[in-house]
């Protein structure tokens, strides 16, 4: 191949990147991701932080004029429903108000049917939580958010209405109308402002990175060049989800797109063998549709059965043919061992909090129990999760220690408009932290626990210095208590999860030795794939790794190759085969190199 075949790998990146540069006069990116279309009066940082200020003060306000008594709910909302793209945006405004309606209405549920703090409630509310929990570690982003607020903000009401002594309806009211004011006031403030999605784009780069990977049958490729494709694949479905949002066709050919990645790892494990011939083509050429045939013809004449069947998922793939996979095969198979961490996380918080709280009869433990549940179920699923609560307490402890500054010193000093106006400059100071890369994450909760600890227009402000006091240190707690959860019992780490992978590979050897359904080995083949590419994601620099990982892929194809040969008879696991240990093999060295790589690390 030449210098041309090398490099077009790095074409769909250069044509992204030029496409960009010529919408610079009308649009760019925010340092964090935050996407708005440019000020000519002020940065993209500041831009961000006027309009999304705007529209938590405007939201704010609006539901204190509508008579609700947390309006700083609506606020809040302003923030955590902030998203680069018009897509993103709305699938996190749907995500948030379902997800707050249905938790709402559970916890109202909760309240009027079971007598007020029995330990009913408590086990009600537990298995509301480990229900959502483990519901949403099925899904990825937004529903998966939405699954988890739902669980969460049954406790928000809850432990609430523990901490006001009061067991209406009221606080489920709130909730609901506070959040979707604060989205009605996010959409008209932000909507228009934002980019749209970059499908299409990366639909260009699909079909670049297939043509590329042909262009090199039946030849193996380099050692750079597995570093290229499987950097570029693990790109392509990262992005895939973001870049979809929003719309119902798109997210359709996303999830094709998706299952032709996988199939595309298949081809590239089949010509990765050990002893192939690199390819040395004198010129390059782009195949087409009717070369992708060619080349299953051509591998079939030469008797490489496993590259003709690769080639032969691709195209189906390619032509959009349906999986056969059932519902309950891939429910059968699935990863118990996540569902249970993410269901423990927020069970687990709660009965550490609970009992504290309990145990302790600390006046305000309801804030400290709702404040540990939610943490601890906002990041059950994942995997950065230790890191995300890392930076949750820096942000707590800046924002509680703000508020507690702003109640005691600084409000007592100022008029009731001046408060207003030394909140808000606040509240756009944290806003413009969010737009900035090293600060984003902790950004969002300084602004969150301030407001938490100021209550900006509610009815019902702590009365003495002790009660301010008290209400930070429950808020405090709290996040301690689920950030030392996940560190110290259930870590939600890329390690954890990079060995959860690995033990999953093995776990998936061993079944296609016992399995006797066609659809069941499919499926674990795909399972696998999949497994792997969530692996590559964070090797995908790591050459020698790429190769283990796509030696346990070629060895898997073989097993069900092997399995088709033999017409799914029982007897064949009867028979001698090295098909499968040495898809165990390949499992266990994958696994090992990511033990040896951890320990050197």
């Amino acid at each position: 191949m030449n210098k041309v075949g090398e490099s077009f790998i790095n074409l769909a990146e250069t044509a992204y990147v030029s496409s960009y540069q010529a919408r610079r006069h009308r649009q760019f990116t925010v340092p964090s991701g935050l996407a708005v279309k440019k000020n000519q009066y002020f940065g993209p940082a500041a831009d961000f932080a006027i309009r999304t200020t705007l529209a938590a003060a405007g939201s704010m306000l609006f539901a204190t004029w509508l008579g609700f008594h947390h309006p700083w709910w609506a606020a809040m909302t302003v923030w955590l429903v902030a998203q680069p793209t018009r897509g993103l945006l709305l699938e996190r405004m749907i995500a948030r108000f379902t997800g707050s309606a249905v938790g709402a209405l559970a916890g109202m549920a909760i309240l009027l049917c079971l007598p007020m703090k029995s330990f009913g409630q408590l086990l009600v509310l537990t298995l509301w939580l480990a229900a959502c929990a483990g519901i949403g570690s099925f899904f990825r982003q937004f529903r998966n958010y939405g699954f988890v607020l739902a669980g969460y903000t049954a406790a928000v009401i809850v432990m609430f209405s523990y901490f006001e002594a009061h067991t209406d309806s009221r606080l489920a009211i709130d909730r609901t109308f506070c959040t979707l004011t604060g989205i009605v006031f996010t959409g008209l403030a932000a909507f228009h402002s934002l980019s749209g999605n970059r499908f299409s784009v990366l639909s260009q780069r699909f079909t670049l990175l297939i043509n590329t990977v042909l262009s090199q049958v039946p030849y193996a490729p380099t050692a750079k060049q597995l570093v290229d494709y499987i950097g570029t694949i693990t790109r392509l479905n990262a992005e895939l989800d973001k870049e979809s949002a929003g719309s119902l066709s798109a997210m359709r050919q996303a999830r094709q797109m998706k299952r032709t990645l996988l199939a595309l790892l298949n081809v590239i494990a089949t010509l990765a063998t050990p002893h192939a011939v690199v390819a040395r083509h004198p010129e390059y050429r782009v195949p087409t549709a009717p070369d992708l045939s060619a080349l299953i013809r051509q591998a079939s004449v030469s008797d490489n059965t496993l590259l003709a069947q690769s080639l032969t998922e691709l195209q189906q793939c390619l032509a959009g043919v349906p999986e056969s996979y059932g519902f309950f095969c891939r429910l059968r198979h699935h990863d118990w061992l996540v569902v249970l961490h993410a269901v423990l996380r927020p069970v687990g918080a709660l009965a550490l909090s609970g009992s504290l709280w309990l145990l302790t009869g600390w006046e305000t433990g309801p804030i400290m129990v709702m404040t540990a549940v939610l943490f601890a179920s906002l990041f059950s699923s994942n995997p950065q999760g230790n890191t995300a609560l890392a930076d949750v307490l820096s942000g707590t402890i800046i924002g509680a220690l703000a508020g507690c500054l702003f109640r005691l010193w600084i409000s007592p000093q100022l008029s009731h408009d001046a408060g207003v106006l030394v909140i808000i400059l606040f509240l756009m100071t944290g806003a413009y932290l969010m737009a900035c890369p090293r600060t984003s994450k902790m950004a969002i909760d300084i602004n969150m626990t301030f407001l938490l600890v100021t209550q900006p227009f509610s009815s019902q402000l702590p009365a003495t210095v002790s009660d301010v006091l008290m209400q930070s240190g429950a808020i405090l707690s709290g996040a301690a208590i689920a950030a030392l959860w996940y560190w110290l019992v259930l870590p939600a780490s890329p390690r954890s999860s990079q060995a959860r992978a690995a033990r999953r590979l093995i776990g998936i050897a061993r079944r296609l030795s016992r399995s006797t359904s066609p659809q069941e080995v499919s499926w674990l083949l795909r399972y696998g794939q999949s497994t792997l590419m969530q692996l590559f994601a964070s090797h995908s620099h790591d050459a020698q790794f790429i190769r283990s990982g796509l030696r346990y892929l070629r060895q898997a194809q073989r097993s069900v190759m092997q399995f088709h040969a033999h017409n799914h008879e029982r007897a064949f696991h009867s028979q001698k085969t090295d098909a499968y240990p040495r898809t165990m093999l390949a499992a266990r060295l994958v696994q090992r190199y990511l033990t040896c790589n951890r320990r050197s690390s």
